[in-house]
C-alpha cells in the first residue's frame, strides 16, 4: 500500500514491483492499493487492471489514473477499468454518477458531435456513460 505517509523505501519497493523500467526489477507483489499521491511521475506499467474505488469529481483524474498504468511501452495488449460507485441511497445524496457524466458529456459537446480522436478512424460518440 502507498500513502501520502509513505515513506522512500515503500515508493522504491512500488517501483520496482510494478514499473517496468525499474533498474532492479523484482516480482514480491501482484496488488497494489495507492492514493493519488502515486500518481507524480510513477509508472505503473506492469499492471493492466485499475479499480477506482472512488469517483473524482473531475473525471479528468480518472485518465490520469489509468494513464499510470497504460504506458507506450506495455507489454499488456488491452487495460481494464473497473469503477464504483456509491450505492444508490448515497448517490441519491450527493449525486456523484449524474455529476460524473454531466462533466463528461460536456467534453464531448465542447469537442463536437464528429469530433474525433488521434485517428480518423476513432469517433467520439454521445452515448458515452459511466457504467457501475
Amino acid at each position: 500500500m502507498f500513502t501520502g505517509s509513505s515513506d522512500e523505501y515503500v515508493r522504491k519497493e512500488v517501483i520496482a514491483n510494478f514499473d517496468a523500467n525499474a533498474f532492479q526489477p523484482k516480482n514480491e507483489y501482484r496488488i497494489l492499493v495507492a492514493t493519488e499521491v502515486l500518481s507524480e511521475g510513477v509508472n505503473l506499467h506492469r499492471c493492466n487492471i485499475v479499480i477506482n474505488y472512488d469517483i473524482p469529481w473531475n473525471p479528468t483524474r480518472l485518465i490520469q489514473r489509468v494513464g499510470r498504468v497504460n504506458r507506450v511501452d506495455t507489454a499488456f495488449d488491452s487495460i481494464h477499468t473497473y469503477n464504483f460507485f456509491p450505492t444508490e441511497e448515497s448517490n441519491d445524496v450527493i449525486k456523484l454518477r449524474e455529476a460524473a457524466e454531466a462533466k463528461i458529456h460536456a467534453f464531448i459537446e465542447m469537442l463536437g458531435a464528429d469530433a474525433r480522436l488521434l485517428t480518423r478512424e476513432k469517433r467520439i460518440s454521445r452515448t458515452t456513460s459511466l457504467r457501475s
